[in-house]
């Protein structure tokens, strides 16, 4: 398994690799690991949780019963990416050469999809612009070129073609040769310590970005793979029985993404947010809060989530750490709140300026907000993992993820 910081855990439950470990001068075993400053810099193995033998969701009988888009309701391409998540992953650990090795011991169409489906998971922002500058997929754009024309995507096949000979004659599989024809890739200006200005784009950049509007961003580019996989119903079939399999972390994560594309998160001004979180209902509503809180502290810990627009919903979330039963957690958070005074700022730039901005850069201010992250991590004696039959149960640590699953089970809210 993997070794990597707790606050890397949810980005890394989809990952079953090799351990790794910094080889010793010599070459001939691992360099034995330093022993961590802080919980924060502690590696820990990430568990798996297994698929449910059956959970009780019914199954759509065909790909005509058409999806509600309820927040009840698991979307079919969740259900896509429960499959086929592992690919777009592995491009990024293996590199093209193995993947495509893997993925030619599937089955035809299983086969076709798993190439698409690296195709979209690169796309990014922009498009192919993202794909052809930043995706380790990029590397087996001939085998992405071909399976477009196989599977009778013909647009997209004509357009990716298109794409891939403005890098010339010879298209270039090493990615720094590639990375060359894009503005990004000149030299930042520096404005200060904290900001830079990306090079501007070149004439390279705005013929690439007019194909990707061509092609079809991301969540276009889903819709037509999900008719694809539509117009072959054993395929189709086999993914939907994946419905009845989703565990319940894995279907808590459907919800926390549907909640997140339902509120629009927690960009402008403070009302809008609040009013767009309230039309949610209350259940879904403190989950949403909450979630914004873990996907800050996951990536970045406490002072993250107070310096970033997530911030602005502070006091809103000790108020939903009371409503998940996390009293030690909702103590450590006060903490932090308190910092703020009592008079808690919500704009963003206006809270920047006002603590974070003071006295050149990192204080001791900073630090101290910084080290309830460690609290958080340190309740209960830090995380332990334990094997219950097949399962892996995570305890102590920030409680989180558990709280919130617990709270969705009480109020009957995971989707199917």
């Amino acid at each position: 398994m993997p070794m990597l910081r707790p606050i890397a855990l949810a980005l890394s439950l989809s990952l079953a690799v090799t351990s790794l470990h910094a080889a010793s001068d010599d070459g001939t075993k691992p360099a034995p690991e330093k022993k961590p400053k802080s919980i924060m810099d502690m590696k820990i193995p990430i568990p798996g949780e297994p698929d449910a033998a059956d959970n009780g969701c019914r199954l759509r009988k065909s790909p005509a019963e058409a999806e509600t888009g309820a927040l009840t309701e698991v979307p079919f391409w969740s259900l896509v990416e429960h499959d086929y998540l592992k690919y777009g992953i592995r491009i990024v650990i293996d590199g093209p050469e193995k993947l495509s090795r893997q993925i030619a011991a599937l089955d035809e169409e299983a086969r076709t999809l798993a190439t698409l489906y690296v195709l979209w998971y690169g796309l990014g922002r922009d498009g192919l612009h993202t794909f052809f500058y930043v995706s380790d997929a990029a590397g087996m754009a001939s085998q992405i070129r071909d399976t477009l024309k196989a599977a009778g995507l013909g647009h997209e096949h004509d357009v990716f073609v298109r794409a891939m000979a403005l890098f010339g004659k010879d298209y270039p599989l090493d990615a720094e040769v590639r990375k060359k024809f894009f503005g990004w890739s000149q030299p930042s200006t520096r404005v200060d310590a904290v900001t830079s200005i990306p090079a501007p784009l070149n004439a390279f950049d705005y013929r690439l970005m007019a194909l990707s509007r061509e092609f079809g961003m991301k969540a276009a580019f889903r819709d037509t793979l999900t008719r694809w996989i539509a117009g072959r119903p054993a395929l189709w079939q086999r993914i939907e029985a994946q419905r009845a399999k989703l565990n319940e972390p894995d279907r808590m994560a459907v919800l926390n993404h549907l909640i997140a594309v339902k509120s629009g998160g927690a960009w402008g001004p403070y009302a809008e947010v609040e009013k767009r979180f309230a039309g949610l209902g209350r259940p879904y509503r403190t989950l949403a809060i909450m979630s914004e809180f873990n996907d800050e502290f996951r990536n970045g810990g406490v002072h993250q989530f107070f310096y970033n627009s997530s911030g602005m919903l502070a006091p809103e979330v000790y108020d939903a750490m009371l409503e998940l039963g996390m009293t030690e957690q909702a103590t450590i958070f006060k903490r932090g709140l308190d910092m703020f005074g009592k008079s808690y700022i919500r704009e963003t730039q206006r809270r920047r300026e006002a603590f974070f901005h003071r006295d050149g850069g990192w204080n001791e201010w900073d630090k101290k907000l910084s080290a309830l992250t460690d609290d958080f991590y340190a309740l209960d004696g830090g995380l332990s993992f334990h094997r219950v039959g097949d399962s892996t149960v995570v305890e102590g640590g920030p409680g989180i993820d558990f709280a919130m699953l617990k709270y969705a089970k009480q109020h009957k809210l995971l989707p199917c």
